[in-house]
């Protein structure tokens, strides 16, 4: 837990996993609704897309929640993040993942709607 103001605190928890050439970390911040502190994800509540030389950034939807996806093109590595209520960011970010469908397989094994339900 981290102090960000006077008034209010912040939480993450994180868990890194290897096998073989693969490495993997979840993330989990609780920004506990601080508004600000959901800023730098504003930009992903629509309709989002940035495909160009290096990587392909898009929202979509992991396991019924909104979410946002990303995958380096010249790089195996892959990150999704996924918005489970309107209180956590879970982000899954792999090093050394084939595809964005493999990083989203290790986010949808997540329970969402129990960290969900804990709000």
């Amino acid at each position: 837990e981290i102090q960000i103001r006077d008034t209010f605190n912040r939480s993450r928890v994180s868990q890194a996993y290897s096998m073989g050439t693969k490495t993997a970390k979840v993330q989990i911040d609780d920004f506990a609704y601080v508004p600000y502190l959901y800023t730098p994800w504003t930009k992903f509540t629509g309709k989002f897309l940035d495909d160009n030389n290096d990587e392909r950034t898009e929202t979509t939807i992991v396991a019924g929640y909104r979410a946002v996806q990303s995958m380096e093109k010249k790089e195996p590595h892959g990150e999704v993040t996924v918005f489970p209520g309107n209180r956590y960011v879970i982000t899954v970010v792999e090093d050394g993942a084939e595809s964005i469908n493999e990083v989203r397989m290790l986010a949808e094994s997540i329970n969402l709607r129990g960290l969900e339900t804990l709000q």
